[in-house]
This record gives C-alpha cells, structure tokens and sequence, in this order.
C-alpha cells in the first residue's frame, strides 16, 4: 500500500492470475476493496488495524491496551473474520492464566473489533463473544488504599515542596490531569477547581489534550487543605511545571525527590484510590463520588464503593474478634 501526491490510498493485487490496481481516498475503503476483489472476507488482523485507526484514544490510554492488543493480533490476526467461533474465543481466554480483569479485557477488545465490523463496515458475520463467559473465579487484584502514615506525609507537604501529590489528594484527579492544571482553572473566590485536560508524555515531552472520557470533564471543590498550599500563580502557568507542562523526565526526578524526603514510596494512582475511600468514609453518596472522580461509567465507581464496602466489613468484622478474644 502506498499514497499518491494526491492523496489516495493504492494498492496492487493479484488474483485470479490477474494484477489491478486499487485506489481509494483512506486506509479502510482501500482494504475493504481489497477484500472485496479477492472475494474474501478480511482477517482479523486487517480488521483490528482498520479498528486501531478508527478509534480517537489519547496515547496514554493506547499504552494501557497496547499488550493486549498484540497478543489477540498474534494468535487470531491470520484467521479470516468469518471463521473464528465462540469456542475459539473460549479456548484462547481459557489459556490465558490471567486476572479476571486482564482476561475480561481482551475478551472486550475481541468483541469491539467484530462489533466494529458488523456495525461500520456493514459485514454479514457474527461476534463470536456474544457466547463467551469470563471465568468469575480468576483471581482479582485490588488496589490498596494509603497507610495512615503515608497519607500523614503527604499532608506534611510544605508549600515549597513538589505538590503533586497533596494536588491529587485533595482533588481525586488522575496524574495527567492534575499535570495539565493551570492556576486559571482556579476559582478562589467560588472555592472551586475546573477539570478539563490532561497531560500525556511522548517520550520526554509533554503533549496537552482533553480529559479521558467527557465525564472527566468536571468541577471539584478547592479544599482549604489544598488552597493553603497552592502559590498565586499566572492563569496560564500549570500548577505542576511553570510556563510550561513538566517532562518526564523532570517528574520522575522531582517525584523520587519527594518519596526521599518522606520516607515513602508508592503508585500515584494510590493516591487517587485513597481520594474514593475518603468520599466513602465521608458517607458521600455513590452518584456524586462519579461526578467528583470522573467516571464515565457509573458501575466503575460501584465497583470501588463495593470493595469498600467489603473491606469496611472485614475489618469491622475483626475488630468484634479481638473485642471478643
């Protein structure tokens, strides 16, 4: 495949002992007419590319399904879209020896790629998930909250520190988006904080886009914890950085500085995970804790209360034992 000056798409293609060559003005309708003169249905692979290139995800969330992605290429891409059956499906996430959550995501990137081709590209075929169950016995990792003592060091953040994560505490933002905080999306005066982009790192260089999903799109309060620590700065100076987004590079360097000096060391997303036990704690209510974290869907905030709620039990349950003992 090539593209003219011009701007299509071209390919040649030989069958049925005859070579032609086939143009159309983007990727997909070039491989779909491919497709359609060789009298085949495409492969999974060819399926999945075109999928990859319809889908409008920043990088950082393709990082996340990047793996996944290529290990469903390398054992269904060959095989024609028309001949892959449930039980093919079944088998490749039995062998798996996943988490459930890990198996559950490739079985969806699986079921989007068909739903992509029956419902976009109009194809006459089945999605073979629609049969397919997840084992609901693999096991489930969950993510911990903080210690008391690692959340005490975070509110002995000083103001002349690095206040990434004092930031992402007191607001429940997502690293990128705590990164891509500019001091005019402070309302000092309404007490209130403006969520509406984040950041995602190319190589070292920091590049600025929209939140990750529309209902990352959101106001949270400005804590006076938080606004105590908070410089006045120029409206267009990111709170995390200066003039300019901070680099990787940079952030990694100033974010092990801050572990050094207070003696911990744990994942930023933990800090989040600790921002929805405190709204659970606070006896926020399910529907607001969505809006203030961002959820686009409301079962992933249900998810999160659920554990803790189990976890609420468990240690209640514990203490009625030593109360006992």
């Amino acid at each position: 495949m090539w593209k003219t000056k011009t701007g299509l798409y071209r390919e040649r293609i030989t069958a049925n002992g005859r070579t032609k060559i086939l143009s159309a003005r983007n990727k997909v309708d070039l491989m779909l007419k491919v497709a359609q003169y060789k009298e085949v249905t495409p492969t999974f692979g060819e399926t999945a590319e075109m999928w990859r290139e319809s889908k409008d995800v920043s990088p950082g969330t393709w990082r996340c399904y990047n793996a996944p992605f290529n290990q469903i290429m390398d054992y269904f891409g060959e095989k024609r879209l028309n001949e892959i059956t449930p039980k093919d499906v079944q088998r490749y996430l039995n062998q798996l020896s996943m988490s459930y959550k890990s198996t559950l995501t490739r079985k969806g990137l699986i079921s989007q790629i068909y739903d992509y081709a029956i419902v976009d590209l109009d194809m006459d075929i089945k999605n073979p998930c629609e049969r397919v169950k997840v084992d609901t016995r693999l096991p489930r990792s969950t993510r911990s909250a903080l210690t008391d003592e690692e959340l005490a060091e975070i509110r002995k953040t000083t103001r002349d520190e690095f206040l990434l994560a004092p930031l992402i505490l007191y607001t429940g933002m997502r690293c990128g988006e705590a990164l891509a905080l500019q001091y005019g999306d402070i309302n000092y005066k309404d007490k209130t904080i403006t969520i509406s982009k984040s950041i995602y790192h190319q190589g070292n260089q920091p590049h600025l886009t929209t939140t990750k999903t529309k209902a990352g799109n959101r106001v949270v309060p400005l804590l006076p914890q938080l606004e105590a620590l908070l410089p006045k700065g120029k409206a267009s100076h990111f709170c995390i950085g200066g003039e300019e987004p901070i680099t990787k590079s940079a952030l990694a360097k100033r974010w092990e500085k801050w572990e050094r000096t207070h003696g911990v060391h744990f994942d930023r997303h933990t800090i989040r995970h600790t921002y929805a036990s405190i709204l659970y704690e606070s006896g926020i209510d399910v529907k607001s804790a969505q809006k203030l974290l961002g959820h686009a869907n409301f079962q992933t905030t249900m998810d999160v209360y659920t554990h803790l709620s189990d976890q609420h039990l468990k240690e209640s349950a514990q203490k009625l034992i030593d109360f006992m003992q």
